[in-house]
């Protein structure tokens, strides 16, 4: 017959205490002192308790975890990077399916093209609008000047990105946003 587990209340079982002996204390204590002083500098510090980040190359080259936190800030990503990123997150989700996961790509999706917002503005410009820009009153082709291809590429990933994000809205049974995502 198996005896019954001891009940220990919300803090475990009561903590074994280990009495040191005066030799164990001394041999501690000795291989404390003979480490030295602990390293100060911000190339020794932890970057998640800085208050401030320092922008001194030399500093980061001393301190990798600082050279990572550095080139997360301060690397340069295009908004369609961005949202591009996040649309694969995006179909991340829905292959792993399940409702929880479909609301999670919605908004991912929705992220995704709030990233792409003042592309998408310039997307919305019907051709053969006048152009705010030249004032000229005449109807605008519709293109640019250069870039077509990125604002191309700009376009095709926001109505990608809309495809997407109306069918999980689809799948979650949202009819509504299925339809106006897909308009």
């Amino acid at each position: 017959m198996a005896l019954p587990m001891p009940f220990y209340p919300m803090a475990g079982p009561p903590p074994v205490e280990e009495e040191m002996d005066d030799e164990t204390f001394a041999e501690l204590q000795a291989r404390w002192k003979a480490r030295g002083p602990l390293p100060e500098g911000p190339e020794h510090e932890c970057p998640l308790f800085m208050d401030e980040i320092p922008s001194d190359p030399a500093v980061a080259e001393a301190n990798p975890a600082l050279a990572a936190l550095q080139d997360i800030m301060y690397t340069q990503t295009t908004t369609k990077e961005a949202a591009e990123s996040l649309r694969d997150r995006g179909n991340a989700a829905m292959k792993t399916g399940g409702p929880m996961n479909w609301r999670t790509a919605v908004g991912v999706y929705t992220e995704a093209l709030k990233q792409l917002l003042p592309s998408a503005r310039e997307d919305r410009k019907e051709p053969g609008a006048c152009s705010p820009r030249d004032g000229s009153g005449q109807p605008d082709s519709g293109q640019e000047e250069g870039g077509d291809e990125e604002d191309r590429g700009v376009r095709e990933l926001r109505a990608a990105l809309l495809s997407n994000r109306a069918q999980a809205h689809h799948l979650l049974g949202n009819f509504g946003h299925c339809v106006r995502d897909s308009l």
